[in-house]
């Protein structure tokens, strides 16, 4: 970002990182499977390969924008995209990612959607007793501050500088939001959760001008939904977690 927190990269910028996806997609992929080919995996082989394959495509693509940012301009990735400190406390921006969660469970419950009536995760994939901690652990770190990096500290700079603050949010903010909604079969009423969600990470992106503050307030709203993950078949039947 520039001294007083706008871009100063461009939306050819934007088209690379999205002509990007698709290779770095296949190529994750092929990364993917190489790794649980060699590891020897048999149990749960598919899920495994996807949630790999998520974790090598950010990777990938972090290296992409690193060079990108590196060649164009001359300038540091993270701090580029808002990972900054702010004035704010981290125990602050962790405490609303809670009370987001919390919140948002009330009114799924109240719309007659059950936080535990889904036996799959933000990738769409069927959660055992293999995947559910690999997945909880991707979803709680790497996943919101990965998504933060590209929704809101690459690409909601961009759209605040063009449209203003309200659009500027709500753009890749609903952007945000279609990325996922093939993972919950287009429900709306998870789309509506995951919209309040994704606005919410924007506004505090704008407000303290870091990435940072947003993707800790991510990694808290995602904690405390696997938590629920945990809990809610505790409280019903004693079980310890999906099977």
């Amino acid at each position: 970002m520039s001294a007083d927190g706008e871009a100063f990269w461009s939306y050819t910028d934007a088209l690379i990182v999205i002509g990007l996806s698709l290779p770095v997609l296949i190529a994750a992929h092929f990364i993917a499977v190489g790794l649980i080919s060699v590891s020897g995996v048999t149990a749960d082989k598919d899920a495994l390969t996807a949630i790999c394959g998520q974790a090598a495509s950010w990777g990938l693509m972090a290296v992409a924008a690193t060079a990108l940012f590196q060649y164009n301009y001359e300038r540091p990735l993270l701090a580029s995209l808002g990972f900054v400190r702010w004035r704010g406390r981290p125990r602050a921006s962790l405490l609303l990612g809670q009370g987001l969660a919390l919140t948002i469970s009330l009114l799924a419950a109240a719309s007659g959607m059950s936080t535990g009536d889904s036996d799959r995760g933000p990738l769409g994939l069927a959660m055992t007793s293999n995947t559910f901690w690999l997945l909880a652990l991707l979803g709680t770190t790497l996943l919101p501050f990965a998504e933060e990096a590209l929704f809101r500290g690459f690409f909601q700079p961009l759209t605040v500088r063009t449209f203003g603050t309200a659009i500027g949010i709500a753009l890749p903010g609903l952007l945000y939001v279609l990325t996922l909604m093939p993972g919950y079969n287009w429900s709306w009423r998870h789309g509506m959760a995951l919209t309040i969600a994704s606005l919410t990470f924007g506004w505090i992106r704008y407000r303290t001008k870091s990435t940072t503050a947003a993707a800790l307030v991510h990694c808290a709203y995602n904690a405390t939904f696997w938590m629920l993950l945990v809990l809610i078949p505790v409280f019903r039947s004693g079980a310890g977690h999906p099977k």
